[in-house]
């Protein structure tokens, strides 16, 4: 088989979708710096910083971000049935006083069971392992900044 027929015929070209919803850094700072209200800035930032989806980030409300409360700058979390929240910055309270005191060690699966046990908050591991992460790197970066200013 020399002769391929199909060689002579033009393929469609692909198109690559996603990348083409995707920002690059050039683009984003373009964007942000064309927009001269510091506010809207502030919003364009928080909407792509959190990757939410637009409809997500219109219906937030303040009292959805948890910006400095406890030290979870930045999470928010979704609302659970009847519009109560799915956890309280007391729940994760909960969960460091039961990792330093408690003689035991428990892995995320441990600790979400625990807590839907004992406080009635469903969190999935993943989400409870996030949570703790963000807290304990948010609270690193205040110690560090306290030594520097010493």
């Amino acid at each position: 088989m020399a002769d391929n027929p199909g060689a002579t015929l033009a393929t469609p070209k692909t198109k690559d979708a996603i990348a083409e919803k995707i920002l690059t850094e050039d683009e984003w700072f373009r964007l942000l710096n064309a927009e001269p209200i510091r506010q809207h800035q502030l919003m364009l930032q928080l909407l792509y910083e959190s990757r939410a989806r637009v409809s997500e980030f219109c219906s937030l409300k303040w009292k959805d971000l948890r910006w400095q409360e406890n030290g979870l700058a930045g999470l928010w979390s979704a609302r659970g049935r009847g519009a109560k929240p799915k956890w309280k910055a007391a729940d994760i309270e909960y969960i460091e006083t039961c990792l330093n005191e408690e003689e035991r060690t428990y892995n995320s699966i441990q600790l979400a069971r625990k807590l839907k046990q004992e406080r009635a908050v469903d969190l999935s591991s993943d989400r409870l392992r996030r949570i703790l992460k963000k807290k304990i790197s948010l609270e690193k970066n205040k110690t560090k900044q306290q030594k520097k200013t010493e």
